[in-house]
């Protein structure tokens, strides 16, 4: 019985110093991750500080300085805009006030020259033979202008002249022509090329005034010129003339 106890005791004292040494180590490494955990605190406290006074340090944005940039670019924005329109109204007060110009300069200081016209052709592809033989193809009229050569040669006028149209009625027009002359303004026979451009009005059309802009090409005899254009035409018994006239200048 005795030594029954005895080992009992022996036991109990074994299990009694083992859980004191377990009781110990998770004493001692309780211990360690706390003393981690307030270390690790204490350097995220350190960080967490030192950002605060560098975002404190930083400077916020404006909302006032904001809008006032905003502001700023809106009237520069607008600024340039109104810059651009008056640019725009300048270029097309400046393009009339030249136009303007150069009529008056060359009505005011140009040489006179009146106009002929000889023939109106129209194409046999685009009228029937029976029309053909109604129209008229010389269109009796007179004109009468004033032209002016620029420094390049260039030659600039302003004329009126009125003929008998295609169904033997009175056709007026008005017309700014430009032409570029070839060769030297000296030589006797010289080519010519360039546009003309203003208004003409029919009966057909009930006189209303209608917009024009042309070809013109022509050669030149001395004071004498021979010019042509063509009427294009918009598919059959439409347009599509052939029409010259001769000029002589004074």
């Amino acid at each position: 019985m005795i030594k029954y106890l005895s080992i009992l005791n022996l036991i109990f004292f074994k299990m009694k110093s083992l859980f004191f040494l377990l009781i110990s180590f998770i004493f001692f490494f309780a211990g360690n991750s706390y003393a981690q955990y307030f270390a690790e605190s204490a350097i995220t406290e350190n960080i967490m500080d030192k950002d605060t006074a560098s975002y404190a340090e930083t400077e916020l944005p404006n909302p006032k300085a904001e809008e006032s940039s905003a502001e700023n670019m809106i009237e520069n924005e607008t600024a340039g805009s109104d810059e651009k329109k008056a640019e725009y109204s300048d270029n097309k007060e400046g393009f009339f006030k030249e136009t303007l110009a150069l009529f008056s300069d060359v009505w005011n200081d140009g040489s006179w020259e009146f106009f002929i016209p000889l023939h109106a052709w129209h194409n046999r592809e685009s009228y029937p033979k029976y029309k053909i033989d109604g129209y008229n193809e010389e269109p009796w009229g007179f004109g009468i202008g004033k032209y002016k050569m620029d420094y390049r040669n260039n030659k600039d006028g302003l004329l009126a002249i009125g003929f008998s149209d295609s169904n033997w009625h009175f056709e007026p027009l008005l017309l700014y022509t430009w032409q570029k002359i070839w060769r030297d303004k000296k030589d006797f026979f010289r080519f010519s090329a360039g546009y003309m451009a203003g208004f003409t009005t029919r009966k057909e059309w009930h006189w209303c005034p209608i917009p024009m802009a042309l070809p013109i090409i022509g050669l030149e005899a001395g004071p004498v010129s021979f010019s042509n254009t063509y009427v294009p035409g918009l598919g059959k018994e439409n347009g599509n003339v052939w029409f010259s006239w001769a000029s002589v200048r004074f």
